[in-house]
């Protein structure tokens, strides 16, 4: 289903209608049986997943080539829960993954074996999870000038906290509509700084939608923040830790991650800018060298993972290069540790954004409240 926008609204999409998911799952079954019944082998597709230049995302291709052990593991996995997944699909009904894994557990022994199954059951039908009936718990937050409608209800945030929905359905649409001034949209890494930044009052500081995942981004925070910036039509800026985890998690928002390659194209941004922390401006912003985090063991592997692969370039290659040379990481408590605790709200945020929205890049940006 394409997007379907009017004026300042917009719905999520690439929603499936449920009569094309049945006819999916109908044919999977007819395919298994033919497979079965004319020589006894099953085709079981794998997914080869790339980062593509040309278009800024994580994107995969679907083969039916010989597969290594663990797609085989998947696969039987990905059968014993199809009835169950049937019978969500033909009653309209939803549950979320976790209570559908504990109907399970006998023999899907973890949560992660449970989780890769729906994922590669996803891949055999090239059908979204949510379109499945299945559903994460959402536990992303946001507040700004907008007006979501979910499934009948309206949340109004410009200035207090509203859940993040579910992501949309034929059946179940969400749809955005800006309700005042916005600037950009600022996504938070960590709930502790979404609510430090609320109490601070930042809504007086800066024009901007603020959501947050409450850690690492969830698949309904990733499309709720796709949404807003297909609806808003403003930059997406990530604020994160200046660590290896950070640039990841930035990395999820602007160009996906393997796990979820083939709906990257409805959950990355790609033009979303890491506007911080960055290491590399600890000493311009005068943060003390006592709040400097060492990197670890851990850090160096990751870095060394992540510098490998082309998403990342631009600043968070060369924050990842200046933490490499330097043995040292920034996170966003820092400032607070500098002593004053509205410094990110009040001047850190506010000016960053400024000189990021006014130069459209992510060039150097000195402190300028000396």
């Amino acid at each position: 289903m394409a997007l379907t926008r009017r004026l300042g609204e917009a719905v999520f999409f690439h929603a499936i209608p449920r009569e094309a998911v049945c006819q999916a799952l109908e044919a999977l079954l007819d395919a298994l049986v033919c497979s079965i019944t004319s020589d006894g082998n099953v085709s079981i597709p794998s997914l080869h997943t790339h980062f593509e230049q040309t278009t800024g995302r994580v994107e995969c291709t679907r083969t039916t080539a010989s597969t290594p052990m663990i797609d085989r593991s998947c696969f039987y996995d990905a059968i014993m829960m199809l009835p169950e997944v049937i019978a969500l699909v033909q009653g309209g009904m939803e549950r979320t993954q976790r209570d559908m894994y504990y109907n399970h557990c006998a023999f899907i022994k973890s949560s992660n074996r449970f989780y890769r199954a729906v994922r590669f059951l996803c891949i055999m039908l090239q059908i979204p999870r949510r379109c499945l009936g299945l559903r994460s718990t959402s536990k992303g937050l946001f507040s700004g000038p907008i007006t979501v409608t979910a499934r009948g209800d309206t949340l109004a945030s410009t200035s207090s906290t509203s859940p993040i929905p579910w992501a949309a359905t034929p059946e179940r649409p969400v749809s955005m509509v800006a309700s005042g001034p916005c600037d950009c949209i600022l996504v938070v890494e960590k709930d502790s700084t979404f609510q430090q930044l609320i109490n601070d009052n930042i809504h007086r500081h800066i024009r901007a939608l603020i959501i947050t995942a409450r850690g690492y981004p969830d698949v309904d925070t990733r499309h709720f923040v796709k949404l807003a910036a297909e609806t808003l039509q403003k930059p997406v800026m990530i604020l994160t830790d200046g660590d290896p985890s950070g640039i990841h998690i930035f990395s999820c928002y602007a160009n996906g991650s393997e796990p979820y390659a083939p709906q990257c194209h409805e959950l990355a941004v790609p033009s979303a800018q890491w506007m911080g922390i960055w290491p590399s401006e600890a000493d311009a912003w005068n943060v003390p060298a006592s709040v400097k985090a060492p990197i670890t063991s851990s850090d160096r592997r990751k870095l060394m993972t992540m510098l490998n692969k082309p998403q990342y370039e631009g600043r968070p290659r060369r924050e990842m290069e200046f933490m490499q040379a330097s043995g040292v990481k920034l996170e966003i408590e820092a400032f607070n540790e500098a002593g004053n605790m509205q410094f990110l709200s009040h001047q850190y945020i506010p000016t960053k954004l400024a000189q990021l929205l006014a130069q459209g890049t992510d060039a150097d940006i000195k402190s300028d409240h000396q």
